[in-house]
């Protein structure tokens, strides 16, 4: 997981990133899975850096979680 601390200022609120491989295989999902989620507004927020082509993605760690928790089902 990518963490930068050295560019981030004070005052600043430090995120833990996550490859999309990183989020796949946390959620027990496919990179292919990942990629269509995002294509239909699906799925963890991200962040998207660079062109179409070579955009890289990555995710904050906690919106991950959320993610994961706000699907989660209960059982009785």
């Amino acid at each position: 997981m990518e963490q930068h601390p050295s560019e981030v200022g004070a005052g600043e609120v430090q995120h833990e990133l996550m490859t999309s491989a990183e989020v796949s295989a946390y959620l027990g999902v496919t990179l292919n899975t990942l990629q269509k989620w995002r294509s239909r507004n699906r799925g963890p927020k991200y962040f998207k850096y660079g062109g179409a082509n070579s955009a890289a993605v990555r995710y904050d760690k906690k919106d991950v979680e959320l993610y994961r928790t706000s699907h989660t089902i209960p059982t009785k």
